[in-house]
């Protein structure tokens, strides 16, 4: 009967080698699992930010459309009268994305409620900026219907209009906008405004 009780104890060992294998393996399964689900909250966060900048983008179009509504744009440094061959920039011929336009202190920076806020500083909130673009190829006679049509993006439903002041063009509004985290999102909006 000796022989047989030292096979079992040589077994036994054998088990405890296999069982802390395996509890060793479902550690470092449950340690990924739960990597796996911090990585996927960080990715929703980021998102969700992201997302965030978008819907506080629609507050510069909001801006945007009542300075074409009453008339105020066409003074401001940050609006084109002209379609940009290249990216409109309030300095030199540099893209939209660089800082060059948009840290310049032309360029007015509201926060989501449409107040005016610093866009030098992170807060925590949104900081939102935004540029205003004629969709004209020339600067046209703002008397003439005809001219305004030849070389502006006129809104179809006003086009048959023969009177300026009854004429809608398009507008491109770029936005910048910059959220929690480093969150940056440009967006543009086309909308229509009076044509004088």
């Amino acid at each position: 009967m000796e022989p047989l009780n030292r096979g079992l104890r040589g077994q036994a060992g054998v088990v405890l080698i296999v069982a802390l294998i395996m509890l060793a393996l479902l550690s470092l399964a449950a340690l990924g699992a739960i990597r796996a689900t911090d990585t996927g909250t960080l990715v929703a966060g980021n998102l969700a930010f992201r997302q965030a900048t978008m819907h506080a983008s629609e507050v510069a179009v909001d801006h945007g459309w009542e300075e074409l509504a009453n008339g105020s744009f066409t003074s401001k440094p940050y609006y084109y009268g002209i379609r940009q061959t290249g990216s409109p920039d309030l300095s030199s011929n540099a893209a939209i994305a660089t800082s060059t336009v948009w840290d310049s202190n032309a360029v007015p920076c509201i926060d989501e409620r449409g107040a005016n806020t610093n866009c030098g500083t992170d807060t925590g909130g949104m900081r939102i900026q935004y540029v205003i673009e004629r969709q004209c190829e020339s600067t046209p006679d703002l008397a003439s219907a005809d001219s305004i049509k030849s070389v502006c993006d006129v809104d179809p439903a006003t086009a048959a209009n023969t009177t300026p002041d009854t004429l809608g063009i398009y507008y491109r509004v770029i936005i910048r906008a910059r959220g929690p985290r480093g969150t940056l999102g440009f967006y543009e909006s086309m909308i229509s405004g009076p044509a004088t």
